[in-house]
């Protein structure tokens, strides 16, 4: 884990737990949305990510109606619009 994942993990008193059953994907922090009562994950992204693993997390934690935030560390980024889909592209 990178010192920049560490340090905004610090400004979250709820990080590293584990909220899907069956899984051992952890959340890095868990806020709590003001407005539905549910929990929301927080994912801060330092090091590249697949497509491929970026669907597999939204799937997993969409299957039991959570939401995710995505938090990315990254310079000289370009947004791709494809589909409804926002998607950027970090040269870091």
């Amino acid at each position: 884990m990178s010192a920049w994942h560490t340090e905004c993990q610090s400004y979250f008193p709820d990080t590293e737990r584990t909220i899907l059953e069956n899984s051992r994907r952890r959340a890095d922090a868990v806020v709590e949305d003001w407005v539905t009562l549910q929990n929301r994950v927080v994912e801060f992204q330092y090091s590249p990510i697949s497509r491929d693993e970026v669907d597999e997390r939204k799937q997993d934690y969409l299957s039991e109606n959570i939401s995710i935030i995505w938090i990315i560390y990254g310079k000289d980024v370009e947004e791709i619009v494809m589909e409804q889909n926002i998607y950027l592209r970090f040269n870091v």
